[in-house]
């Protein structure tokens, strides 16, 4: 994997996000890989933690999320909730498995319910990110996921608030 790591004042590479500390840049080349990656997070999570995904459809948004509850325990398979539009799994933490692609604007995921699981006892993973949160103003760990080379993928990493922050320099040192 190549691996970038910097303490960012302002937007970074995300542009938009405006609360940005940190940012790191990773590859993976198989689904296996980056499966591999979001079980390397797993064990940094605490109960709060929310990690924002955006990506095209395709990009490995769910396959990232497989790898994460694989790595806190959960046993039962984790599929796409877009239909649903929220999962919920049970492991050594709560994984909240949100996928906001079929909403239309930010009321409509604050009418389900988005703010209980944002403040919640377990993860939250928000697929289509940006349907909500479109300028990152709300702390996590944003994450961009894009096609690259064949099979591969491109994360960028952008943390927002402290505690993101301190979780993107645990991964980074891994």
């Amino acid at each position: 994997m190549c691996v970038k790591f910097q303490r960012t004042p302002g937007p970074g590479r995300f542009g938009i996000i405006k609360n940005v500390t940190a940012t790191w840049v990773t590859r993976t080349q198989s689904a296996a890989e980056t499966q591999a990656l979001a079980a390397r997070i797993a064990p940094l999570l605490q109960a709060g933690d929310v990690l924002w995904l955006s990506g095209d459809l395709g990009s490995g948004k769910t396959t990232f999320t497989q790898g994460l509850g694989r790595a806190l325990g959960i046993t039962q398979p984790i599929v796409s909730p877009t239909f649903v539009l929220i999962r919920e799994y049970a492991g050594r933490l709560p994984l909240y498995h949100i996928d906001l692609y079929r909403l239309d604007n930010p009321r409509e995921a604050l009418n389900l319910g988005l703010r209980d699981y944002l403040d919640g006892e377990g993860v939250c993973v928000i697929e289509w990110a940006e349907r909500f949160d479109a300028r990152g103003d709300l702390p996590g760990l944003h994450i961009r996921i894009e096609p690259d080379a064949g099979s591969g993928r491109a994360f960028d990493f952008a943390a927002s608030g402290p505690r993101a922050a301190q979780l993107l320099a645990q991964i980074a040192a891994d």
